[in-house]
């Protein structure tokens, strides 16, 4: 056979690859763009809860009576949070599409959506007779909730990184920030939890005395609200 015999078949070769390219770039645009969509909205609700968690380690130190509390643990969901059930839709949606790419982590994320959901109208107000068990019930599900945002921070630089590097960068700097300027008594990150687990763990034993820790900087008080529980 001639070269000129072959001219037909090289052609369908060239148009199939440029099929097959360009299928693959359409596909890859697509799954940034779901990226994108699914980690601007886990990036917003990321925040809230961490936003919401701080405002109530803040009220903590307005009452210690655990009835006041409650009552006020219960507001905080209806001030700082959207309560918009349009946003849940969109995230449904949207990890609908990342399902195509990441099903394991976008069943995660649904997970965390719906716990969340649920957090937000958990009540307590059946443990406040016993002050006691209250406390031992609100650090449950203190604990609980740091942990589901644990989850969801993680998640989220997971997705981040895989949309772009700059935006994982961008957000793991920004999550830095808020830390660092989380006083050391609020209970905001699950991490600060097992710092303090940890320290207790290094702890002597009873009949050892302590080592001398440095004067305190600033003055501490010592009615210090028995809702400040470690998770």
């Amino acid at each position: 056979m001639e070269a000129k015999d072959y001219l037909p078949i090289a052609g369908v070769a060239v148009g199939w690859l440029l099929n097959e390219a360009g299928a693959a770039f359409k596909r890859s645009a697509e799954r940034r763009r779901a990226l994108g969509r699914a980690v601007s909205l886990m990036y917003f609700l990321c925040m809230e809860m961490i936003l919401l968690k701080i405002a109530q380690e803040k009220y903590k130190d307005m009452t210690q009576d655990v009835v006041e509390w409650e009552r006020m643990r219960q507001r905080s969901f209806k001030i700082y949070t959207a309560n918009d059930p349009e946003f849940v839709k969109r995230m449904d949606a949207s990890l609908s599409e990342v399902a195509e790419f990441y099903p394991v982590e976008a069943h995660e994320l649904r997970q965390i959506v719906s716990k969340y959901e649920f957090f937000k109208t958990r009540t307590l107000d059946a443990f406040t007779k016993v002050p006691s068990a209250y406390i031992e019930v609100l650090s449950q599900v203190e604990a609980a909730y740091m942990g589901y945002q644990h989850r969801l921070e993680k998640l989220l630089g997971f997705l981040a990184l895989r949309h772009s590097a700059l935006n994982y960068f961008r957000i793991r700097k920004h999550f830095k920030k808020i830390r660092r300027g989380i006083p050391d008594r609020d209970m905001v990150f699950i991490e600060q939890a097992w710092a303090r687990r940890k320290a207790k763990d290094r702890a002597p034993p009873k009949g050892e005395s302590p080592a001398p820790e440095p004067e305190p900087t600033t003055p501490t008080t010592s009615n210090e609200s028995p809702l400040r529980q470690d998770a």
